[in-house]
């Protein structure tokens, strides 16, 4: 439960779309997570679940894709000390190479200097 409750605070996909053929809105905002309570890992894992359960109800999601709105907003050098060469690997592969959703766009907003 507390991992569940940590998704819907961390990355949420938004009810509403654009227009019936438009791909799935999906808010991530990684600053909102303490990073001394949960690893990046914990967020990719609920990631991975959310998606599975959006290949299998949403029928939007699978024909029209997708599209991450990331807000940077409250980020901080202990979220970005989390990840190491290879969690960056693996979190690449299964984006690119196992990952059955169509990503339609990445836009990052408010983002910190120095990224």
């Amino acid at each position: 439960m507390r991992l569940i409750n940590f998704y819907f605070s961390f990355g949420l996909p938004l009810p509403l779309l654009e227009s019936l053929s438009a791909p799935r809105l999906i808010l991530v905002r990684p600053g909102i997570f303490n990073p001394k309570l949960y690893t990046i890992q914990d967020a990719m894992k609920i990631t991975t679940m959310i998606l599975d359960i959006n290949l299998n109800e949403d029928d939007n999601f699978v024909v029209s894709g997708q599209v991450c709105i990331l807000d940077l907003s409250g980020v901080s050098i202990k979220h970005f000390t989390q990840y190491n060469p290879v969690f960056v690997k693996k979190m690449m592969t299964i984006t690119q190479d196992s990952c059955p959703g169509r990503l339609k766009g990445l836009h990052w907003i408010n983002c910190p200097k120095g990224f």
